[in-house]
């Protein structure tokens, strides 16, 4: 008797793993309490592969998503995908008994005005586009846990200013307790090098130094005195020391690696 439950059994299973992995993608978000920072638009395919009309996460909408599983990842009861979009790809690893959510092989670039409401309450409206290559993000439920990598601030401008000065490229990189960064320029219109530290505790230090090149334009000077100190005529600095928001600090992880 024992025999023929066996593969009953394996068919019972293999017939409900189908079921589910052919779901449309849409009723499986019906069965999923996602959090209030995110909403989804006019998702397609199943489990498998598929793509979204959009993704809105901190009210920064991401368009045309599309996605690809990568099923080797269920052997270690992971949900993996290849991310992708105009802008770039990325692959994203999900533990669902840890909920813990891995990025890697991160490379997008987008405009700035794509997220002008994060850069809403600046002293001056960036323009240019902004490039992520990031080696390593860890989210721990719903927290930063580990950031890696590189953001590169490209064709960097001012709105309105008609000034392109250039590729400006900050590293970040987790070492235990603390975030370490170290800021240069891509052999742009001011010589940029600097560092900054942010520690578990929220305080966080930035020192920047910048020299100017002969010839540039005054009003590139007079909008650099609004946010650093004139030192002598093509020098200036930023230094900046203080705590980060407690709303803010309470989104990250620290933890000894």
């Amino acid at each position: 008797m024992t025999r023929f439950w066996k593969p009953t059994l394996f068919f019972v299973f293999a017939l409900l793993l189908a079921l589910l992995i052919n779901m449309p993608v849409a009723y499986l978000l019906g069965l999923v309490n996602l959090p209030d920072n995110i909403k989804v638009f006019q998702p397609q395919g199943n489990l498998l592969s598929g793509r979204f009309g959009g993704v809105e996460v901190n009210q920064i909408l991401l368009r045309d998503l599309e996605y690809k599983a990568d099923l080797s990842c269920l052997l270690t009861f992971g949900l993996c995908y290849q991310i992708s979009n105009p802008y770039g790809s990325l692959m994203a690893r999900f533990e669902p008994l840890s909920r813990i959510t891995e990025l890697t092989q991160v490379k997008i670039e987008f405009p700035l005005q794509d997220i002008e409401n994060l850069t809403a309450r600046a002293l001056m409206q960036p323009s240019g586009k902004l490039q992520l290559n990031l080696v390593r993000v860890l989210i721990d439920r719903d927290k930063l846990a580990e950031l890696n990598g590189t953001l590169a601030w490209l064709d960097a401008g001012i709105a309105g200013e008609g000034i392109n000065l250039g590729d400006y490229r900050v590293s970040i990189a987790k070492s235990g307790q603390k975030y370490d960064l170290v800021i240069d320029d891509m052999d742009a219109v001011l010589d940029i090098s600097g560092k900054g530290s942010l520690k578990a505790d929220g305080k966080y230090s930035l020192d920047v130094n910048i020299r100017t090149r002969p010839g540039l334009e005054s009003r590139v000077k007079n909008l650099l005195e609004l946010v650093a100190r004139k030192k002598s005529a093509n020098q200036y600095s930023i230094r900046r020391n203080g705590s980060l928001d407690p709303v803010l600090l309470s989104k990250l992880v620290f933890s000894d690696e």
